[in-house]
């Protein structure tokens, strides 16, 4: 298939301009509102990890995370801030480890999960070969993305929603026949297993 090389590279000027759009969007909110603990910890341990100045797994690296938050060492009951993510998840916060501006990073890892949560959107109507109204469609879109749950996913800055879009895009590769795709994708949701556990059980059954 011949690729149109002036087509392909409008389409990505204009993703790219979209996704500059959606982090100034975010990055305004992100100013002023609190929150993006869950981003915090990976976003510090991609930064010691890329400065070369900790492992980020140490006990030290938590020790600077508690002092910008709390001004001080954790104390009991209080939360560790100490990064659990295994390193294969990540290499996905070392894009954002270069930015320095917490506030910028965070805005841009919201645009991320937001995407993300609108591709879980787009990929399950999908699945399910549902036709929905252009309305309905809209409205199922907002709702994705406005939800209680995603929107509080988003705020906080957690991984839910990578691993949500991971989850659907390797249902989609094993309905289309191809197992390695889904099996590398599957590999990303190797966390977090309160959360993915139960969905890993209804797939080992069904492709048993």
């Amino acid at each position: 298939m011949k690729i149109n090389w002036r087509v392909l590279a409008i389409v990505i000027f204009i993703g790219i301009i979209l996704f500059a759009g959606l982090v100034w969007i975010n990055f305004n909110f992100t100013r002023t509102l609190s929150g993006g603990s869950s981003f915090l910890v990976p976003w510090a341990g991609a930064r010691s990890y890329l400065a070369g100045q900790s492992n980020p797994y140490m006990a030290d690296a938590a020790y600077d995370i508690q002092r910008s938050v709390y001004g001080r060492i954790a104390e009991a009951g209080e939360f560790p801030y100490r990064l659990d993510y295994p390193f294969h998840l990540l290499i996905f916060f070392f894009p954002f480890g270069l930015i320095e501006d917490f506030a910028l990073a965070r805005a841009a890892w919201m645009a991320v999960s937001e995407i993300a949560l609108l591709g879980v959107a787009l990929l399950s109507v999908e699945l399910v070969q549902w036709k929905p109204s252009r309305a309905l469609l809209t409205l199922f879109l907002g709702f994705s993305l406005a939800g209680w749950y995603s929107f509080s996913a988003i705020m906080e800055g957690s991984v839910t929603p990578l691993l949500a879009f991971f989850f659907i895009a390797a249902l989609w590769m094993l309905r289309e026949g191809q197992d390695e795709i889904a099996g590398i994708l599957l590999i990303f949701t190797t966390y977090k297993w309160e959360v993915t556990w139960f969905v890993w059980l209804l797939l080992l059954v069904w492709l048993i």
